[in-house]
């Protein structure tokens, strides 16, 4: 029996250094119960969340702590067992992640609804199978306590067993399933059948099985994506290599096909899910590796903005050149600077000297008409404004929204070393925006900053 013991959120002593009960790295570590509770007496609030709504006790469930740590981090107050944490999931939800049946079960015996539904549209029982448990007690247990697999849909209509099928080994949990009226042959709002979702897992003995019996027809979706799409997907546990892809073009299916998007199997791939062996075969089997998605986006643009350098490489080495008459080359320069972040600034500079290499000057205009510098500035990163002045780029460029690096600097600066920076290299503090504000206007305006002396942003 678990008593709840009082807990208050304010501390008379604030820790001086991050709260290490929301650190995922101090849960791999395996802290004891001692460790924890000291982290609770210096000042650690085991009861917070963080950004993305996870707390000490989301964290001890997903690494795994010892049932001790558990138990005594749901005796706090403010860590109800109905708690919603991440993505709306409560602590049932990541107990079953990680198939730790017997807290599940401590967790329902406390309180624990098991008929909640999180923000995606999983239900418990399909959050269990599209994490990739197998295990048939766990389900057999949810079954008991009113889960519905026949009717558990989530937001894409798929059921369990079609989520289950990418971590399928064999046929036992189909079997099971299928006494829930479930089958390998149903398909989800988008016409993906088992075959499809099993392609994301690349388990090639499944999937010459599923082919035997039958399940190849399904083989293309209502979006016209087939198997290698899917495989491209993988999941998060797993990237697939060239095994699979081969064992789908032996199956006669082409792995250039683009679907009503535009979207090719490859496209997918280089976006960070890639295996070399993989990509090179992919890409043997392009016909145009240039070819142009509905959004404008070849291959390599989805590489340099959602990819690591070795997809972009990847392409270069199996061929890829850029061409002018398909896109104008700062489109790959702007596709490069779409999801920039100053904790990836490392690959960021991979991606470019690999674009200097082929011939892609990286100092072009980005979207807007901004440069880097204006990037830098609404980023916070030291880094890549250091970059953009290397590049000898003009500091006080305008963007077709009439912003400078400086103005956009003031909206989003949490403390003054950018400003700082920017005015010592030359950054205008006279210029205004289209609607006469200075920035120091904008600057006093920014929550983060009013306190501080902006005396050095007057005109």
């Amino acid at each position: 029996m678990i008593l709840l013991t009082s807990w208050s959120a304010s501390f008379s002593v604030q820790a001086q250094e991050p709260n290490q009960l929301l650190d995922r790295e101090f849960w791999r570590n395996q802290p004891s119960l001692e460790m924890v509770q000291s982290r609770i007496q210096a000042g650690d609030d085991p009861t917070a969340l963080d950004r993305y709504d996870f707390d000490a006790l989301s964290w001890a469930l997903i690494e795994d702590a010892s049932v001790d740590i558990l138990r005594h981090l749901l005796t706090l107050e403010g860590n109800d067992v109905n708690k919603l944490t991440h993505d709306a999931r409560t602590y049932v939800f990541w107990a079953a992640y990680r198939n730790n049946l017997a807290f599940v079960k401590e967790l329902h015996d406390l309180g624990a609804d098991l008929s909640i539904v999180d923000e995606h549209g999983y239900s418990l029982l399909n959050f269990a199978a599209v994490t990739g448990q197998t295990n048939k007690e766990l389900y057999q247990y949810l079954k008991q306590h009113g889960a519905d697999p026949f009717n558990e849909l989530n937001h894409d209509g798929a059921h369990a067993l079609l989520l289950l099928a990418p971590f399928l080994q064999d046929w036992d949990l189909v079997m099971y399933f299928e006494e829930s009226g479930l089958s390998l042959s149903d398909k989800d709002k988008n016409g993906a059948s088992g075959f499809l979702y099993a392609c994301k897992g690349g388990n090639v003995e499944f999937l010459r099985e599923l082919v035997a019996e039958g399940m190849f027809e399904d083989s293309v979706d209502d979006l016209a994506r087939n198997g290698a799409h899917y495989a491209a997907m993988s999941t998060r546990r797993r990237t697939n290599g060239v095994e699979v892809f081969s064992l789908l073009h032996e199956f006669g299916l082409r792995l250039d096909v683009a679907d009503h998007e535009g979207v090719t199997p490859l496209m997918i791939y280089v976006q960070g899910k890639s295996e070399p062996d993989g990509l090179a075969f992919l890409a043997g089997h392009t016909e145009n590796l240039n070819a142009l998605d509905k959004s404008g986006y070849s291959a390599m643009h989805h590489a340099l903005s959602s990819g690591n350098p070795e997809d972009v490489q990847g392409l270069i080495d199996a061929g890829w050149k850029s061409d002018p008459t398909l896109f104008k080359p700062e489109s790959l320069v702007r596709a490069l600077a779409s999801n920039y972040a100053s904790r990836n600034h490392d690959l960021f500079m991979s991606k470019i000297q690999m674009l200097r290499a082929v011939g892609v000057n990286p100092n072009q205009l980005l979207d807007g008409g901004e440069s880097w510098f204006h990037l830098g500035a609404r980023t916070q990163s030291m880094e890549l404004l250091k970059f953009a002045a290397l590049q000898r780029l003009e500091i006080n460029q305008v963007s077709e929204e009439g912003m400078t690096p400086l103005l956009e600097a003031c909206l989003t600066a949490t403390n003054l070393d950018v400003l700082n920076w920017l005015v010592s290299v030359g950054a205008d503090v006279a210029q205004t925006t289209p609607f006469g504000e200075t920035a120091h206007d904008l600057a006093m305006e920014n929550e983060a900053l009013v306190s501080m002396n902006l005396d050095f942003l007057k005109p």
